[in-house]
């Protein structure tokens, strides 16, 4: 049985860079695989330019209430066997889904898959120095950022949604309630995020 993979992208104020995290999305060697959008009370054309890129794109609006309500307003709508968050100014690297996939086929036992996440600037990649010396871009971090993984919904269910009264952390709060729950996970080693 294909595993189907739903994608949530929460966003606010993003319709710079939501084209191209949709795009990442698309360029996966994957299928079937659902897109659903989040608008959490833009200001912005975001909302006009999700609606212009195609029928494959489910966007859903809210008002403004926060990363961890859109990204749990996104996983009610979702209906694949496998969630992945995605921010909107982050892309997904080629191959990541399909990679992932196969671990979970592999492993059935499992409840996550997650890679390794690679800084960039806004606008590329380069090699500059981030905050200290001995930081630098470009460096595969493993980190608890959401759109390095791919997870059950099961696990999802199983954990419960993102604290909504959280305004930061809401990523590290998730993961730490996942551990509790005694989540079982395989780490693939190669970069599956560019994160902005």
């Amino acid at each position: 049985m294909t595993l189907s993979v739903s994608v949530i992208i929460p966003v606010h104020n993003g319709a710079v860079f939501l084209p191209d995290a949709i795009q990442s999305v698309r360029a996966q060697n994957y299928s079937p695989i659902e897109i659903i959008v989040v608008d959490d009370g833009s200001t912005d054309a975001t909302a006009d330019v999700a609606s212009s890129l195609g029928d494959d794109v489910h966007l859903i609006r809210q008002p403004k209430r926060g990363v961890s309500a859109a990204r749990n307003v996104g996983f009610a709508a979702a209906s694949g066997d496998l969630i992945a968050f995605l921010d909107a100014d982050d892309l997904l690297t080629p191959g990541t889904i399909a990679a992932e996939v196969g671990c979970f086929e592999s492993n059935p036992d499992i409840d996550m898959v997650g890679g390794y996440m690679q800084l960039i600037p806004l606008l590329g990649a380069d090699g500059a120095a981030v905050h200290a010396p001995t930081m630098i871009r470009n460096i595969p971090q493993l980190t608890v950022q959401m759109g390095c993984a791919l997870f059950r919904s099961a696990l999802v269910e199983r954990v419960g949604g993102f604290d909504e009264t959280l305004s930061y952390a809401e990523d590290v709060d998730w993961h730490l309630r996942a551990e509790e729950s005694g989540i079982r996970r395989a780490i693939l080693h190669r970069v599956t995020l560019l994160y902005r």
